[in-house]
């Protein structure tokens, strides 16, 4: 009777454990948030010592191996080897904290970044992700966030910002989900700057993909576009300059910046347009699609 009941305990016991048991993207999330709250307990924040950081750096080790299972290799033409893990940092604080949940990969001034949708789709609404925009409204989904500058500053854990010069109108391959290219400039700061490569954005499920690569073709900011910027600018500056005393130039800082980034957009806007005209867009159109169709598997 005692064997018997020690059976059923023990199928029992099983059944739970099968029952709590989460897939393994919800395991990794649950390791990755535990390490985090260890790493970031209650209080001030204080500066991890040298024992904290070596068992912040084995803990990123081992999310990266958890992920290496879950994904497996690249499979992507130009990119080879297990992958590193993306999160650059389980400190908050630090710049490469929070960033895409996936392994990256890197070639020639190239980089890839492979995740499963389903942690993409987490991450947009995390308030360690994109959601941690403060402020800002995380996306409807995943497909919206792709479409979205502040996407790829986050996920590509880049301290310049990720900045839009025109979509690049691609094919979409018939296994894939959705895709996103456009030409692209990291920037400081506002202001004229040529975009000098290639980002794209793409969900063949049950992975998604963020790659940058260099143009193939250098291009140059158009005259036309940076007047624009100049314009704006030099509004801005003279609504500061205007502006009497110390709290008078701190009242109209917001919309000075505001003056700014509207010059920004319409300079950047403008090139996405006139560049449509130029050659070369052909040509980098058909270098995204290369890189589509081989995140397609093709």
């Amino acid at each position: 009777m005692r064997m018997k009941c020690f059976l059923v305990a023990a199928a029992v016991t099983l059944m739970s454990a099968a029952a709590f048991a989460g897939t393994p993207e919800e395991n990794y999330i649950v390791a990755r948030d535990d390490f985090i709250a260890k790493f970031n307990p209650p209080g001030d924040p204080v500066a991890p010592g040298e024992a904290m950081s070596k068992a912040e750096e084995g803990a990123r080790a081992d999310l990266g191996k958890q992920l290496q299972a879950l994904i497996g290799p690249a499979d992507v033409r130009g990119f080879a080897g297990a992958g590193a893990y993306n999160v650059g940092s389980l400190f908050r604080g630090d710049i490469e904290f929070g960033t895409l949940d996936g392994l990256t990969f890197e070639a020639t001034e190239s980089r890839l970044i492979v995740t499963t949708e389903g942690l993409l789709e987490r991450w947009v609404k995390s308030r360690d992700g994109l959601g941690a925009e403060e402020g800002a409204q995380p996306p409807a989904d995943a497909r919206a966030a792709l479409r979205l500058d502040a996407f790829y500053t986050r996920a590509m854990s880049t301290d310049a910002a990720v900045s839009n010069y025109g979509d690049l109108p691609v094919a979409i391959p018939a296994n894939a989900g959705f895709v996103h290219a456009m030409l692209a400039a990291r920037r400081q700061d506002f202001g004229p700057a040529a975009p000098d490569e290639i980002v794209i954005g793409m969900i063949v499920a049950p992975r998604a993909y963020v790659l940058s690569v260099p143009l193939d073709a250098k291009l140059k900011m158009i005259p036309a576009c940076e007047a624009l910027w100049s314009e704006a600018n030099a509004k801005a500056d003279k609504m500061f300059d205007q502006s009497a005393t110390p709290e008078d130039r701190e009242t109209v800082a917001d919309e000075v910046d505001r003056v700014r980034e509207q010059g920004d957009v319409a300079m950047r806007e403008c090139f996405g347009e006139r560049i449509k005209a130029d050659p070369v867009f052909t040509r980098l159109t058909r270098q995204a699609q290369d890189w589509v169709d081989r995140l397609a598997g093709k």
